[in-house]
């Protein structure tokens, strides 16, 4: 059973070896495009999987890009879209203070969506924060949808 804080490895990330365990089970989707997410994710809720605290060129960037990626997958893919980066930071502007790092309730916030899509984003692949939503989304029987470096670096 996960609980909230933590998963089964937290480790650093090994896409390798998460593609050959998860890769042939239909919940790990690697180097989709936009429309293949368009056909098959169509008016579902995603969360997205992206950088923010470990950004390579901090918070503020980060949820930018990641509202412009949560932007053209409402426009692009019609989905509908959770970005915790972009809530983050709305919290960082209102209140001042920085966002907590550990966000221990991701297993409950992926209970609310239908999948994870995880951009092509700077860094993503290094990223603590992204590797551990991919792992619980996937013990928590949730596809994946890792976006090909074709669907566009904003």
């Amino acid at each position: 059973m996960l609980r909230d804080n933590r998963t089964e490895n937290e480790g650093q990330p090994d896409w390798a070896a998460l593609v050959a365990r998860w890769g042939g089970v239909a919940l790990l989707h690697t180097d989709v495009s936009m429309v293949t997410l368009a056909l098959r994710a169509v008016g579902k809720v995603a969360y997205l999987a992206t950088p923010y605290h470990d950004y390579c060129d901090g918070t503020a960037l980060a949820a930018d890009l990641a509202d412009e990626w949560r932007r053209s997958l409402i426009g692009l893919a019609k989905l509908r879209c959770y970005s915790p980066a972009v809530n983050a930071q709305i919290v960082t502007d209102f209140t001042g203070d920085e966002a907590p790092v550990n966000r221990p309730h991701v297993t409950s916030e992926l209970r609310l969506v239908e999948l994870v899509v995880v951009p092509p984003m700077a860094g993503w692949e290094a990223s603590p924060e992204v590797w551990r939503v991919v792992r619980t989304a996937l013990a928590l029987n949730l596809p994946v949808y890792v976006l090909a470096e074709q669907a566009g670096r904003l």
